[in-house]
């Protein structure tokens, strides 16, 4: 992270508080740090929203891999990111930017299975958000 002007300090329950000269600072060091906190559970959901589960893990994720798709999640993920201003999308950049920083400083901390799912993309963050949405909706 030494590219970036922010600070990460851990409290001592494994609370990240970030000190950032702007926002794409912000934002870069939130994505590190919810990487170091929860890669795995990021990677499985960004990997889940693509509705590319069934091609990553198995079978299991076919049918909700098929709705999502029927659903055009992924068009919709696209096209809320192109319908944003380009200081949002700079701010999502800088997040995923984060996310691929850990995970290719850290490739230990991530399980081989979930590795597929990088890089991570700024519309794989639109995309769990709507899937988020969809699914607590019904």
């Amino acid at each position: 992270m030494n590219a970036h002007s922010a600070e990460i300090l851990w409290d001592c329950w494994g609370v990240p508080h970030i000190y950032a000269t702007d926002e794409n600072n912000l934002y870069f060091s939130f994505g590190w740090s919810q990487m170091h906190s929860h890669g795995d559970l990021l990677m499985k959901l960004y990997g889940e929203a693509r509705g590319k589960a069934s091609e990553y893990w198995g079978s299991e994720y076919y049918d909700t891999d098929v709705l999502l798709h029927k659903l055009n999640l992924l068009q919709m993920a696209e096209v809320n990111l192109n319908n944003r201003s380009d200081e949002e999308i700079s701010l999502f950049q800088s997040f995923t930017d984060g996310i691929n920083a850990y995970a290719e400083a850290h490739t230990d901390a991530i399980s081989e299975e979930l590795k597929a799912v990088l890089p991570i993309e700024p519309y794989d963050i639109i995309a769990h958000f709507t899937e988020f949405f969809i699914w607590n909706s019904w």
